[in-house]
């Protein structure tokens, strides 16, 4: 998968839909909650304008429904310990088209799931040390399961076994964060202060009594993809805050007098954390299967990038740099280099810088993962760059604009721009827009778009919240 896309060009891109519905009631810490979903994604250019053909080409993901139960972390009675429970009750369902070259399909209907997880905790802290220990039961129950195609006579596309699948695992996790090291410096020359915060932390994680059998769940969501796992990992991560060596005015209410006694407020322009698991069980229980796409929980949790076709003891190195040493200006820098490849599995930049009413910034995104083509993995390689500038909002006075594209350096192509122009008046706003789309035989067309809105009344015209060129003030910001 991509990583990150803007609104624009993911949507010329994406062919997923996604629909649910859910309600939860939490009182007390006791979560009731009842969801619906379905997930739905397109695997390619359906041969033929039929039906059947079109459906057969579609991957589905279904929770209907799905009733959970949890509990949070609550004192066990007077003592020291904690438990919780998370619970599980769903009906699930998942179909795959049918894949190349054998042109063998995966369907699994009806398949029903129940999932027990109670866990203690142990928290303990003093002198600066704090530990956080774990252990937890969990039982999974499947009405239905796979067996594994592990010769790649089915093009690596497993078999649905009707034969029900149990599922029990006993963990333990300890969490240890030593007490951190800071140290302040004067910056007499900017007048300034910073302080420089090193924060480590150790973790182990053991998992057992799974096994071989983890080849057998059938895969739905991130409950299925729990494995053996005897690991160990470290984080690094420093923080730097600044702040004005002098006092500054202190924050009072409208019509009151400002005192000059208050110190000033410090402040994180910069953080950079790296860390890295080592894997004692480096077969996972004998779950992994050689020369495939894995994923598990245990390298989930820690690189959203899939990298685990064989037995390994390193994972690789991930470094998450923020910075913010200047009002309005942000910049984070993600890496993944994995040891073992001797390559970056990714390299994403994103910047941007706000004044007034304008914003510009860019996003720079190189990946190489682990794919899967029939029985064999292969390797997703991808590299884009997305400039993109907005003056004002949609709904603001006068004039207002907004561009942004993508660029492809593994296709040498503009693979999608976007501009959209807009004035408004007290009474009524007029847009024009453009967009274009070179997708190769995936989608290759030129818009020009327009739009007049009527104050308090409505709009006409084919611009709308999907295609316009602003970004949605619902989601995060760019960068």
């Amino acid at each position: 998968y991509r990583l990150v896309f803007n609104d624009n060009y993911w949507q010329a891109v994406s062919s997923e839909v996604k629909s649910g519905v859910s309600l939860t009631h939490a009182h007390n810490g006791f979560i009731p909650s009842l969801s619906l979903e379905r997930f739905q994604t397109f695997a390619g250019t359906a041969a033929g304008s039929s039906t059947a053909s079109i459906n057969g080409n579609q991957a589905r993901i279904l929770h209907l429904p799905s009733l959970r139960f949890d509990v949070l972390d609550r004192p066990l009675g007077a003592s020291v310990l904690y438990w919780g429970l998370g619970s599980s009750l769903g009906y699930l369902g998942r179909s795959e088209p049918a894949a190349i070259p054998t042109g063998t399909s995966f369907h699994a209907r009806n398949a029903g799931r129940i999932d027990f997880y109670p866990h203690l905790a142990l928290p303990l802290s003093g002198g600066g040390w704090s530990v956080l220990a774990e252990a937890a039961l969990r039982e999974t129950a499947y009405t239905i399961s796979q067996t594994p195609d592990l010769i790649g006579a089915n093009g690596g596309v497993p078999t649905i076994s009707h034969d029900p699948l149990n599922r029990a695992d006993f963990e333990a996790s300890v969490d240890l964060r030593p007490p951190a090291f800071e140290r302040d410096f004067s910056l007499a020359r900017w007048n300034r202060e910073l302080r420089h915060v090193v924060e480590p932390e150790i973790t182990y994680r053991y998992v057992a009594g799974i096994g071989e059998q983890a080849r057998n769940v059938l895969l739905i969501d991130s409950a299925d993809i729990a494995t053996n796992t005897n690991e160990t990992g470290f984080s690094l991560t420093q923080r730097f805050y600044l702040r004005s060596a002098g006092d500054q005015p202190c924050a009072v209410a409208d019509g009151e007098a400002a005192e000059k006694d208050c110190p000033s407020r410090m402040r994180e322009w910069a953080s950079w954390q790296i860390a890295q698991k080592y894997f004692i069980d480096r077969n996972f229980g004998r779950a992994l299967i050689y020369n495939r796409r894995n994923v598990f929980d245990a390298t989930l949790d820690q690189s959203g990038i899939a990298y685990l076709t064989s037995p390994r003891n390193l994972a690789p190195i991930i470094s998450r740099l923020r910075f913010e040493a200047i009002n309005n200006l942000r910049v984070q820098w993600d890496l993944d280099y994995d040891p073992k490849a001797g390559e970056f599995g990714a390299d994403n930049l994103y910047a941007g810088y706000s004044w007034g009413r304008t914003t510009v910034g860019v996003g720079h995104e190189m990946l190489n993962a682990v794919d899967e083509n029939g029985s064999a993995a292969t390797t997703i390689k991808s590299q884009q760059v997305e400039p993109f500038v907005s003056i004002g909002k949609p709904s603001g006075k006068g004039f207002n604009l907004a561009a942004n594209g993508g660029y492809d350096y593994d296709h040498n192509t503009l693979q999608y721009a976007g501009a959209q122009a807009v004035y408004n008046w007290n009474c009524c706003g007029l847009s024009f827009g453009y967009r274009r789309f070179e997708l190769g035989s995936v989608r290759n067309e030129t818009q020009w778009l327009y739009s007049f809105t009527l104050a308090n009344f409505g709009s006409v015209g084919d611009i709308r919240r999907s295609n316009s060129a602003f970004r949605d003030p619902s989601l995060p910001p760019a960068y």
